[in-house]
């Protein structure tokens, strides 16, 4: 393989165009806001917040991006999955957990909240549940719309990081 995955990726005729996570950093939680350990959960918030779009050309999934994903797979092996495919915003698998399913985080997240003003998290964490969409729902989306859509999770995300902050310890001042 010729130069590093990311070259690959963003020189392959299938993509459109990467686009870096708006999210260059991200708040350092204060984990004495919860009653037990939390950091792989949120660690889960703040991977997805730094993932990239990874926009492509295919219409369909199952009949054009799958054949793809599996022959650039064969040809560069775990890196291209973990780049391209774990590595973009916009696969579904990479959220999900956060605000759907069976038990999602965000729930584990406000339940092991003991900090002050639970009711704004609680707040918080509706807003992004509603924002939640089917699988089948997302996977016929136009790269454009599912896009926005991450955007907004994302924004989600990073509202209910920033309200779990760690705070600046002030000094005495002289």
């Amino acid at each position: 393989m010729a130069g590093n995955i990311a070259d690959v990726v963003a020189n392959d005729p299938h993509i459109a165009k990467i686009i870096s996570s708006e999210y260059s950093s991200v708040p350092e939680v204060d984990e004495s806001l919860f009653s037990k350990d939390m950091g792989w959960h949120l660690s889960e918030f703040k991977r997805f917040l730094c993932l990239p779009y990874i926009i492509d050309d295919f219409a369909d999934h199952e009949h054009e991006r799958k054949p793809w994903i599996q022959e650039l797979l064969a040809l560069h092996g775990r890196k291209f999955w973990d780049y391209a495919v774990l590595g973009n915003a916009l696969k579904q698998g990479n959220f999900v957990h956060l605000n759907g399913g069976f038990t999602p985080i965000i729930d584990m997240v406000v339940d092991a909240y003991c900090g002050p003003d639970k009711e704004a998290l609680e707040l918080l964490a509706e807003g992004f549940k509603q924002e939640h969409m089917a699988p089948a729902e997302y996977a016929y989306l136009p790269n454009s719309i599912k896009a926005m859509h991450v955007k907004k999770l994302k924004a989600y995300a990073h509202a209910i990081l920033k309200f779990c902050e760690k705070q600046p310890v002030l000094q005495n001042v002289a």
